[in-house]
């Protein structure tokens, strides 16, 4: 009777409401058209989901990571950003069951870049800006470079363009890999006396007074001022430990050890060729000979020119030298060349010589660097900055140049 009363209420549960709604939901699919999709950043595609039972329609999709990608209620899927993410689509009557669809959203590469501007017209000395778009606007990109084809007419760097003499360059940016470029021209400034003499330091080697002192007449002279501690000197010469000075209006010597030396350091800028030809003309200076020299202490710098057949001057060499230091300044102002010049000096007291050297004035000189007394051992090869006991120094070289080109009665100027 038991196992008859048992049999009964089993085929009642089985046939029961609840007991063919599971079975059923258990055989409900959704089947979609895609397992996977790739889109790009802002690109939309659509996924079409069927569902494997008579009368249900209704869906929800939802995006696992909507900063990636996201979903409408039509199933309609927008790529976000880069990455990876799943869309799932549930069914409303019953969310046990789904089906999912991995998406992976990819940026757009750069495929063209546009810089703002073609060509530009510049003077010497502008500057100006670039800035670039790359299409699609949305492409993601890593690698930027800028470059110039001609760094001495134009540089640049993060897309600031300098226009630094005359000709003509071109400036481009290289977007990992794809490029655009700008046409840059360079014309020269418009030239003024005003302008360049900004430039043009006068390199005067100044002093202020330790202590009370006097100022002389001569070397060990007749004290003719006295001056008080603190004044400041202007240093014109130095001769045997004493230096040259003009102060209050006036001329004389006084001690060196009387004297704090006012340090200067050298320019780093340099003067352009056009630069330095219109100030010479434009100021009229003269040469019994071909050549004008310009020593310029302020820069390092000694800048040779050499008369056209129009009787102006060009400039032929600009030259690299060391000129004495703040302590042993060299000699300021105008000179002709003595006549006096050799192709070697030595000095006992010192132990030194120089090779090629050509006579300014009184103990100055144009030589080359310092060598020992063999004659090929350079001792002193320093160029550039201040190093000298007065005279102007040379690479061998140079001096070599200088020695055999330069005539005697040529013009130098020395500031």
């Amino acid at each position: 009777m038991k196992r008859i009363i048992a049999i009964f209420f089993a085929l009642v549960f089985c046939f029961s409401p609840l007991s063919l709604t599971k079975v059923k939901a258990q055989e409900i699919k959704i089947v979609l058209d895609s397992e996977e999709i790739v889109l790009k950043v802002k690109e939309s595609k659509k996924i079409n989901a069927t569902i494997l039972e008579e009368g249900l329609k209704g869906l929800r999709w939802v995006s696992e990571n909507p900063n990636i990608a996201v979903v409408d209620d039509e199933g309609n899927v927008t790529g976000v950003s880069k990455g990876e993410t799943f869309i799932t689509v549930y069914l409303e009557e019953d969310e046990s069951v789904y089906a999912k669809c991995k998406v992976k959203v990819e940026p757009y590469f750069v495929n063209r870049v546009i810089l703002s501007q073609k060509q530009k017209v510049l003077k010497v000395g502008d500057t100006f800006e670039l800035f670039f778009k790359v299409e699609p606007e949305d492409a993601e990109y890593k690698d930027v470079k800028w470059l110039s084809t001609n760094q001495k007419v134009a540089e640049v760097e993060n897309g600031k363009v300098i226009a630094k003499a005359q000709g003509e360059a071109l400036i481009k940016v290289v977007v990992d890999g794809i490029e655009d470029y700008c046409k840059v021209k360079v014309e020269a400034k418009e030239l003024t006396l005003e302008e360049i003499e900004k430039k043009i330091i006068k390199s005067q080697n100044e002093g202020i007074l330790k202590y009370n002192t006097y100022l002389y007449n001569k070397v060990k002279g007749k004290a003719t001022k006295a001056l008080k501690k603190s004044t400041k000197v202007l240093i014109l010469d130095e001769f045997n430990e004493w230096y040259f000075v003009k102060v209050l209006n006036m001329s004389g010597w006084i001690p060196l050890k009387d004297v704090q030396v006012i340090k200067t350091n050298v320019l780093s800028d340099r003067l352009s060729k056009e630069e330095l030809e219109f100030y010479v003309n434009k100021k009229g200076f003269e040469s019994k000979t071909a050549y004008f020299i310009w020593v310029d202490t302020s820069r390092q710098r000694t800048y040779v020119f050499k008369k056209d057949n129009s009787r102006k001057f060009v400039l032929v060499k600009d030259i690299q030298v060391a000129t004495g230091k703040d302590e042993t300044p060299t000699k300021k102002g105008l000179f002709e060349l003595d006549g006096q010049r050799g192709e070697w000096m030595y000095f006992p007291d010192t132990k030194i010589g120089v090779k090629n050297w050509v006579r300014i004035v009184g103990r100055y000189l144009f030589h080359s660097v310092l060598f020992a007394r063999d004659k090929k051992t350079i001792v002193a090869p320093t160029l550039g900055k201040k190093a000298s006991h007065g005279c102007i120094r040379l690479s061998v070289e140079d001096s070599l140049w200088f020695y055999k080109n330069i005539p005697s009665k040529t013009t130098v100027w020395i500031n």
